[in-house]
């Protein structure tokens, strides 16, 4: 499994499943505001699972919240806001499917931005 460490963003990010057909990770920790604004993803669905915890998932004006085992789906071109549940750590599963490089490089971008000075917390245009 790869694993990608965000500690400025409060955050591990754990590969499960990196393939031509999804990506499978689990967010892990407390976020800081990774991904709080809007941002849609033209080509790739999301489907969040809350396996610990508990996350806000804002779309199409309403905003859902998900607690153990509780999942929702974002279809492409939906936008959409995640933000933390109550506060605490928690782990939520990602499946993103029709366009994997949006996901790898979300990631990617996570741990750039964990690594920067001052940084802790990414734009919505870091999600695209």
């Amino acid at each position: 499994m790869n694993v990608i460490d965000a500690p400025r963003l409060g955050l591990r990010f754990e590969i499960r499943r990196s393939d031509a057909e999804l990506v499978e990770f689990d967010v892990v920790g407390r976020s800081r505001g990774f991904i709080r604004g809007a941002h849609l993803h033209r080509k790739q669905t999301e489907r969040f699972e809350v396996i610990e915890g508990s996350m806000r998932l804002v779309m199409e004006g309403r905003e859902h919240v998900l607690r153990p085992g509780d999942a929702m789906e974002v279809p492409a071109g939906v936008p959409h806001r995640q933000l933390p549940g109550d506060g605490r750590s928690g782990r939520v599963r990602e499946h993103a499917k029709g366009q994997r490089r949006d996901a790898r490089a979300t990631h990617q971008r996570a741990a750039w931005m964990s690594n920067q000075p001052g940084s802790g917390r990414a734009t919505s245009a870091d999600a695209r």
